[in-house]
């Protein structure tokens, strides 16, 4: 979990703040099964039912593997993205492994206890 910095052309520094939670998991396999256990977890633990508050969708994300990525939505907006990590993406980072992640907003899962009576 940490803060990440965006570019953002409305802001007076060009820039804003966005917490996020994320794992990864780096095998000699991908483990797609693995860090999807992970966000479903997470789900779980916010009170959210697979299938009705959340799901993933394929996604066309660049830094994924084609059709290895997908978006994760929650209460029918995305929230983060899960998926195994493209070739070039890993040679970028001089990973010799597999990698599969996701990564979460935070601020959108905590948007969900405002509205818990």
């Amino acid at each position: 979990m940490s803060d990440v910095a965006l570019l953002d052309d409305t802001s007076d520094v060009l820039a804003r703040n966005e917490r996020r939670i994320s794992a990864l998991y780096m095998n000699t396999h991908s483990g797609f099964e693995v860090i999807q256990g992970v966000v479903d977890l997470l789900m779980t633990k916010i009170g959210a039912k697979h299938g009705q508050d959340y799901f993933l969708n394929e996604s066309d994300d660049l830094m994924y593997f084609p059709k290895r990525g997908a978006n994760i939505v929650f209460k029918g907006k995305v929230i983060g993205s899960v998926g195994v990590l493209h070739p070039n993406v890993l040679e970028s980072f001089n990973l010799k492994y597999p990698v599969t992640c996701f990564e979460v907003n935070q601020d959108d899962l905590f948007e969900h206890f405002k509205h818990i009576s």
